[in-house]
């Protein structure tokens, strides 16, 4: 009876192998097919007329020029992507991201969705804020460091927007990294 069940337990984990097999295989064909077919699932680069001015110049909040990294998402209610990916933030987000809304028409939706995530929805009203950064597309997603705008990409899963997510501590207010000195605890 005993090397019944030990044949069992041999046979079950042959068969869980051999699955496992075959599930990397099919997502290594999958990866092979999106390669061939060129539909990778990868952010788009955007080129800007002003990513050589600062955040708070173009309309954003002062408070981005004290976060290390940060993500400002644009968002729309004309588009199914971007509702997906409000979806996705419902019920908050890192302190990291922000979203820009679109003001016309009015975004209700949009911020009954992304509710959770306070003072950090702006809604730009007249498209002030995409206007002065030369931004037609949405969702597009720009990367800030301290205030400065680094790049901008076009994304069209919430995945994507989801893997632009950066993770950094933020300085305090009061702090500015010209105002660190690194290197005073290895002098000392």
């Amino acid at each position: 009876m005993m090397w019944f069940v030990a044949f069992g337990a041999v046979a079950l984990a042959s068969g869980i192998v051999i699955c496992a097999a075959a599930l990397v295989e099919v997502f290594s064909q999958l990866a092979e097919l999106r390669s061939v077919l060129d539909t990778k699932d990868e952010p788009i680069p955007l080129g800007l007329k002003a990513s050589e001015r600062r955040t708070a110049e173009i309309g954003l909040p002062a408070r981005l020029t004290f976060e290390p990294k940060a993500i400002v998402i644009f968002l729309s209610t004309k588009c199914a992507t971007c509702l997906a990916i409000a979806e996705a933030f419902r019920g908050g987000s890192p302190s990291t991201v922000w979203f820009v809304l679109a003001g016309s028409p009015e975004p209700v939706t949009l911020l009954a969705t992304l509710a959770g995530s306070g003072e950090r929805v702006i809604v730009d009203e007249d498209d002030a804020i995409a206007g002065a950064l030369g931004l037609n597309v949405t969702p597009a997603v720009i990367t800030t460091s301290y205030g400065e705008i680094i790049r901008a990409q076009a994304v069209s899963t919430p995945r994507q927007a989801m893997a632009l997510i950066p993770t950094v501590f933020p300085l305090d207010e009061g702090q500015h990294p010209a105002h660190l000195d690194f290197g005073a605890k290895a002098r000392g």
